[in-house]
């Protein structure tokens, strides 16, 4: 997946903190998705990334047919004023992601679960 975003941010004469932030989303969700969205028993895993890029923004869609899922209302809200020795470990992957778009929506539609970002450029 590194290679096709990079390939697409040298097309589309991407900065090297917007390919960074690119991979790192996408690392972030769909790794989320590999991990929480396939219960035992679940035979495909099918993830479509889909990147539309313009010189003004960049929209983002990860569409997968794991169980419905909203990690934009339904992840656990974040502890991140806490000390780090008083957080528990992981789970601010969400999070981050959020920091780093301008908008980020969740459908389900039909068997699909739809996460689509966008990004200002």
């Amino acid at each position: 997946m590194d290679d096709a975003v990079e390939q697409l941010a040298a097309e589309q004469d991407w900065s090297a903190k917007l390919s960074f932030q690119v991979k790192l989303i996408l690392e972030e969700l769909v790794i989320n998705v590999m991990n929480y969205g396939f219960p035992e028993g679940m035979d495909r895993h099918d993830i479509e990334v889909r990147l539309d890029s313009t010189p003004e923004r960049l929209v983002i869609e990860i569409v997968d047919q794991g169980q419905p899922f909203d990690p934009f209302t339904e992840a656990p809200t974040e502890d991140v004023t806490s000390a780090l020795e008083d957080r528990a470990i992981g789970g601010l992957g969400v999070h981050l992601v959020q920091t780093l778009v301008d908008e980020a929506t969740y459908t389900r539609d039909g068997n699909y679960n739809r996460a689509r970002l966008i990004k200002r450029r």
